[in-house]
């Protein structure tokens, strides 16, 4: 990469785009390497260089928001000529990394604490719901000698309720899954 695009194509910082165009089309006729006519291969590798570096500062300085960047970066550099200016950048650079990251570490201790609240709500709604379908059956349990008031089915249609209860989103789904599967059947193939 060439030094500096603009004295690459030996214009101002202020030119316009259209003079932009100007002194490339110049330029790249001064360096293009098939324009080398009798020269040696040294000669027409150098000029070979020199076009690219021309192509180069063409495609940077023509583009409106690369021309910004290429221009923000260059002032920038030639403000701050000396290396303190930009070790205190880096330190800063590096402040703000940590501070990232420390910012990530606590990020991740909230939202595992969040999963182990989550997690011990879960349990003790299923524990709840353990504790009403044993209160329901245990009568049923006490009096052994009676008719069994519950039979399996009947069992497992109560805890399937009973979880239905704590997972609403359950229900849903399985509309949804009805749905989708009278809509396969109901269209032809």
């Amino acid at each position: 990469m060439a030094s500096n695009y603009y004295q690459v194509l030996g214009i101002d910082r202020s030119a316009s785009p259209e003079e932009v165009k100007k002194a490339y089309k110049k330029k790249a006729l001064e360096t293009h390497p098939d324009k080398q006519a009798l020269t040696t291969e040294a000669v027409k590798e150098s000029a070979a260089a020199r076009f690219r570096d021309v192509h180069d500062a063409f495609q940077t300085l023509s583009n409106p928001y690369q021309r910004r960047a290429y221009d923000m970066r260059t002032q920038s550099r030639a403000s701050s000529s000396d290396s303190e200016s930009w070790v205190r950048l880096t330190e800063e650079q590096v402040a703000r990394t940590k501070d990232r990251e420390e910012w990530a570490r606590q990020a991740t201790l909230a939202r595992r604490e969040r999963m182990v609240a989550l997690e011990g709500a879960r349990k003790a709604r299923e524990a709840t719901a353990v504790k009403r379908v044993q209160a329901q059956i245990q009568p049923q349990l006490q009096n052994a000698d009676a008719e069994p008031l519950v039979d399996h089915e009947t069992l497992v249609t109560m805890i399937f309720e009973q979880l239905c209860q704590m997972n609403p989103e359950w229900e849903a789904r399985r509309q949804e899954a009805m749905r989708r599967k009278a809509r396969a059947t109901k269209a032809p193939p």
